[in-house]
Order: C-alpha cells, then structure tokens, then sequence
C-alpha cells in the first residue's frame, strides 16, 4: 500500500479513532496521542492491511487494543470528558447552558460505567456500528454484542436515575 492509498482509505478514520480513544481514555491529549500512535502502527503494517477484509474494523481494533494498554500502564490521568459531536442548535444562552449540562451529565453516567460498556456504546450507540463490526471489534459473538450492550444500556439508565436524585 502506498502512501497516497493509505492516506485515501486510512485519513477519513481518524475522528472515529479519536472518538474511540478519548472514550476510553477520557483525556483529550491521551486519546490524541493513542490515535497517532495508531497512525504509526497501521502505517507500519501497510503492507499486510490489504489482506484484511475490513480495514475499519481493523483500525478500530487496534485502536482499542493500545487504548487498554495505556490504561494498563496507568499512563493516563483521567480529566474531564467535552462532547463536541453534538449539534446545538440553541437560539439563547439558556439553552446552550442547559443542553452542555446534559451532555456533561451523560458523558459522567457514561464514564461511570465498566469499560466494556462505555466500549459498546460508544461503538454502537455513537459510532453507529453494525453488531458484525462491533463483534469483530470487541472479539466477541453478535449474541454476545447484543446481550452486553442491553445491559449496559439498562446499567446507563440506572445511573441516569440515580445522578437525577
């Protein structure tokens, strides 16, 4: 693969990765230092990416694979998480104000769930991934995928509940 191929295909995937890995990782500057450390990884590898028959799932794996090893290392201090995939569009301040709460307090109720859940959500309720790529992703069974990520929606809920007491 050369460079211009590799940029082509693997470029565009970048903000999932980074999305992936700040989930994870929770610090901005970490998940931005884990996806270019993917970055260099794939690169590396260009030359047997040809052979994987979805290079975005393969990325995404990766990505989550060193993800688990920062935190492994303990490298990584957890700071507080910014969401700036939402779209506002607010006409007063109020309204900014109060949807950045709720944001904030989604994100917190996000990060106080296990780690495989803040995963599965992430990958399937934000991503938007399909439960083959998830299961592909994550080395587990659609069934699987599918179970856990109930769970972890019903374990969101409950921490939703209990932050609105």
């Amino acid at each position: 693969m050369n460079a211009d191929l590799f940029m082509h295909q693997i470029e565009p995937m970048q903000a999932k990765l980074f999305r992936l890995a700040r989930r994870l990782l929770v610090s901005q500057d970490a998940a931005k230092d884990a996806v270019q450390d993917v970055m260099v990884k794939l690169w590396e590898k260009r030359s047997q990416l040809a052979d994987k028959s979805n290079l975005e799932a393969f990325a995404m794996t990766v990505t989550k694979n060193h993800c688990y090893d920062q935190l492994k290392l303990k490298r990584n201090q957890n700071v507080s998480l910014t969401h700036e995939n939402i779209e506002d569009n607010a006409k007063n301040i109020d309204q900014v104000i109060e949807t950045q709460d709720q944001v904030q307090k989604l994100n917190n109720c996000i990060a106080a769930l296990p780690i495989n859940y803040r995963m599965l959500i992430q990958l399937r309720d934000i991503e938007a991934y399909s439960f083959e790529d998830i299961a592909g992703i994550m080395e587990m069974s659609e069934t699987n995928v599918r179970v856990t990520l109930s769970r972890a929606r019903k374990a969101l809920v409950k921490q939703m509940k209990r932050q609105q007491s």
